[in-house]
């Protein structure tokens, strides 16, 4: 990969959900959400492929200047799950480099988030939460990637590595 934001793009709108999730009600859930996509955005294999044949920036970047092979695949026929959020083993999808359909999505998760949160009196399930919605995050990480690279019109098989949750995380009291 030749992105230096490479899984971390997803970051830059990490504004809207401080904002979306300012009372502090939301602050323990944040911090854990926060946290769990740090401890399990690393590692992962990626397995990139682009929609486009034949680019020739494409051979140059990651072919030795056109000295690879190209293998041809239809998505319709891998049987992977196609949505980055469905916490599948494969995920595949198309990365997403439009900034105003990142933005959508994040809030979009944001209220799914806020409205399960808000619904939810049980301390666990409100924690149990908080993992999905980092979890979540660590997913759309692998598929958010900056516009300059949209040329690329890349797709991606997702193997999540060892996850690191097994650390302790301290909660008192999710209110």
């Amino acid at each position: 990969m030749n992105d230096s934001r490479e899984n971390t793009w997803v970051e830059q709108h990490f504004n809207i959900i401080n904002d979306f999730f300012k009372d502090l009600k939301y602050k323990k859930f944040i911090h854990i959400s926060l946290e769990i996509y740090e401890l399990n955005r690393n590692p992962c294999f990626i397995f990139c492929l682009s929609a486009s044949k034949d680019l020739l920036s494409q051979w140059r970047a990651y072919s030795q200047d056109a000295s690879g092979v190209s293998i041809g695949f239809r998505t319709k026929n891998l049987i992977l799950k196609t949505h980055p959020n469905d916490n599948s083993i494969f995920p595949i999808d198309k990365i997403k480099y439009d900034t105003s359909a990142q933005r959508n999505i994040i809030l979009d998760l944001c209220n799914e988030m806020r409205d399960r949160f808000d619904s939810e009196q049980n301390e666990i399930k409100r924690f149990n939460l908080g993992l999905a919605f980092g979890l979540s995050l660590v997913n759309l990480a692998l598929f958010f990637k900056n516009p300059n690279f949209k040329e690329e019109k890349e797709w991606r098989i997702i193997l999540h590595g060892p996850h690191n949750s097994h650390k302790d995380i301290q909660v008192t009291s999710l209110e």
